[in-house]
């Protein structure tokens, strides 16, 4: 499959970049891809981690911008793919600085928000709220489609 990629810079606050992925088909027809990346700090969240977090997940959740919440399931529903950055990974854990206070850093805890995040929005809904089940599942079901990468990890270890 060839693919032309054309990268552009949003000024938006909403998502940091958006990559328009020119693909070409089976029958040969070149068609617009369009994957949005959401970086986590500032852009996922209203706040700045560091890509670490030292305390329950249920407080960063207050933190995820309410754009964030009602776009990525809109784009998942129309076949947007749709990713999730970090500068962060779960090395970053094993610095002894870090590591004496415990806490998650990278891909893990960038899935650990999401699931916590989407299982309290979608607790919210009058059919759900007694079938926390349903709720979880809708929440994995959003975790399970996005792409969750730690960007440039050997660059952020070696500081």
């Amino acid at each position: 499959m060839a693919t032309k990629a054309r990268t552009k810079r949003n000024k938006g606050p909403e998502w940091q970049l958006i990559q328009a992925v020119y693909e070409k088909n089976i029958h040969g027809e070149f068609k617009w891809k369009i994957e949005v990346l959401w970086d986590m700090d500032n852009t996922l969240l209203n706040t700045h981690t560091r890509g670490l977090w030292k305390d329950d997940i249920k407080i960063l959740t207050k933190e995820v911008t309410r754009a964030f919440k009602i776009l990525v399931p809109h784009l998942l529903h129309k076949n947007v793919s749709v990713g999730v950055v970090t500068f962060s990974d779960r090395l970053v854990l094993l610095n002894p600085d870090v590591a004496k206070d415990g806490g998650m850093a990278g891909e893990k805890l960038v899935e650990d928000l999401i699931m916590e995040t989407f299982t309290a929005l979608y607790s919210k809904i009058p059919a759900f709220k007694e079938h926390k089940e349903l709720a979880e599942k809708n929440a994995k079901h959003i975790r399970e489609q996005l792409y969750i990468a730690a960007a440039l990890p050997k660059l952020r270890n070696s500081q």
